[in-house]
């Protein structure tokens, strides 16, 4: 069995055979060998060695983004349909999510909106897989995300979805290009010689390959947020999900992290953000409106 700890919430356990960081989609066996020499042992992350299983670019992590983003009814990339969640506490069943119906296209950059506890991050968790439905069904890329047990999910999640979060989440023992290099060495994305070459491609995208020899903690926190980006088009997924990515950066940095979600969605990438900030959300081509769990409005601004 492969026991992940928690590192800052970037990892959530998983008592299963296979396991998943939600943040960088990977599946993996808990009896294997140390990964391509890194520092991971350092970090406290893993209990023991292991082994991770891979296959050719367009094998187990690895359909293509095109082939994914095409794969969807209708040129729907995300399809969902009547979702609930609802939790369980000691006061009885607590219903943060309340028939949801939605459809994104392929290429579309959307923004989630509305007051703390209205469901927006639980909206991403069932687009991600990181939670399921309590009733309702969730298609990304034609694949029933619902119906998927957590080995299944491990592969979809690797090849499909690039996550961004708040507080970056980088490893803080691997060097930059090492963090982005990482989705990639779990998933077997690209023959091993390739992939620095492909992680230095993705740094000079984001404006910070200077900084790929360095730990995180020597990093600005806009820095680090551009890091966590190109660490989550590692293995080109055609799903960016992000939530509240600039909500701890100031206004310039906020600005710069922004522009890169916009050339993602240019070059055709689909991005989902949360956000607080309603500058930024008028910026993007569509808004939801979320209310006490509910859409209260779907807000076309006539971009992308």
């Amino acid at each position: 069995m492969c026991v992940l700890n928690t590192w800052m919430s970037v990892i959530h356990d998983v008592c299963h055979p296979r396991c998943l960081p939600s943040t960088i989609g990977v599946s993996c066996s808990g009896d294997g060998t140390d990964l391509a020499g890194y520092r991971l042992r350092k970090t406290g992350l893993f209990r023991s060695g292991l082994d991770w299983k891979g296959g050719k670019r367009d094998g187990k992590c690895g359909q293509s983004a095109i082939g994914m983003a095409a794969s969807g009814a209708n040129g729907a990339l995300i399809d969902l349909r009547d979702v609930v969640k609802t939790y369980e506490t000691g006061a009885g069943g607590v219903t943060v999510l309340k028939s949801i119906t939605l459809k994104v296209q392929s290429g579309e950059f959307i923004s989630v909106v509305g007051p703390s506890g209205s469901g927006k991050s639980t909206l991403l968790n069932m687009i991600t897989g990181i939670d399921r439905p309590t009733g309702g069904e969730v298609f990304v890329g034609g694949e029933a995300v619902h119906e998927l047990s957590e080995n299944q999910l491990a592969r979809w999640r690797g090849r499909t979805v690039g996550v961004i979060f708040q507080f970056f989440q980088l490893l803080p023992t691997l060097t930059i290009v090492e963090n982005v290099m990482l989705p990639m060495d779990f998933c077997n994305v690209y023959k091993r010689r390739e992939r620095k070459g492909q992680a230095m491609h993705l740094l000079q995208q984001v404006g910070i390959a200077e900084h790929a020899d360095k730990l995180p903690s020597a990093l600005s926190g806009g820095e680090q947020q551009r890091a966590a980006i190109a660490r989550s088009l590692a293995n080109e997924p055609p799903l960016i999900v992000a939530d509240e990515p600039t909500g701890n950066l100031d206004t310039a940095n906020a600005d710069g992290v922004f522009a890169l979600f916009e050339e993602l969605v240019d070059r055709g990438t689909t991005v989902l953000i949360v956000t607080h900030d309603r500058g930024l959300s008028a910026r993007t081509g569509r808004v939801l409106h979320l209310l006490d769990g509910r859409l209260h409005r779907d807000q076309n601004n006539g971009k992308h």
